[in-house]
């Protein structure tokens, strides 16, 4: 599975003209995984493997710490990295508070703006 599938999932699921809370948060959810499979690499951190990986990940990305060159989709991911976790993070288990539609699709235009870069 590439990256660009689970922003595609995200779009479908927020393709309705009302989705659920749960689609809110699953979109949330993919934009977040799709941005770290695609920083991994460039961070030098092996997502498959690394229990320690959204740390490292995160860490690597605010500093900027790219061990090869990257492309510029993963450059621009590093502006909305630390916020998509913090997304995530709220959609997967803070459930006492509302997650909304709103939320959902600025994480859906962080990942569709990295995508646009990678076309560019």
């Amino acid at each position: 599975m590439k990256p660009e599938e689970l922003v595609a999932a995200a779009e479908l699921l927020l393709a309705k003209d009302y989705p659920s809370e749960g689609e809110c948060r699953a979109a949330a959810h993919a934009c977040y995984y799709a941005a770290l499979h695609m920083a991994g690499p460039y961070v030098d951190v092996e997502v498959k493997s690394d229990k320690d990986r959204h740390k490292n990940v995160r860490s690597r990305m605010k500093k900027r710490q790219f061990t090869r060159k990257p492309p510029l989709h993963v450059a621009r991911l590093a502006n909305y990295f630390e916020d998509l976790h913090r997304l995530r993070v709220w959609a997967d288990y803070d459930f006492e508070a509302q997650f909304s539609l709103d939320h959902a699709d600025q994480a859906l235009e962080w990942m569709r703006g990295a995508l646009s870069a990678r076309s560019a």
